[in-house]
């Protein structure tokens, strides 16, 4: 099972949201995202893996 598989259907859609939105700025940069040196895809992967990492993620009390 790839970690794709295991987000929820609002993961999925931020995953996407967010991917959109690094292709955009990657390109505003001059960086293909979509192209052979960059696939799309090995960024989803990650951004995926990210957003399953952060279920974990417990906020630390601050002493505000």
């Amino acid at each position: 099972m790839t970690q794709t598989e295991e987000l929820t259907a609002p993961e999925a859609e931020a995953v996407n949201a967010m991917l959109g939105a690094l292709i955009d700025e990657a390109r505003k940069r001059g960086l293909d995202l979509m192209g052979i040196d960059h696939p799309a895809i090995d960024v989803r992967a990650a951004v995926a893996a990210w957003v399953v990492a952060a279920r974990s993620f417990k906020p630390v009390p601050t002493g505000a």
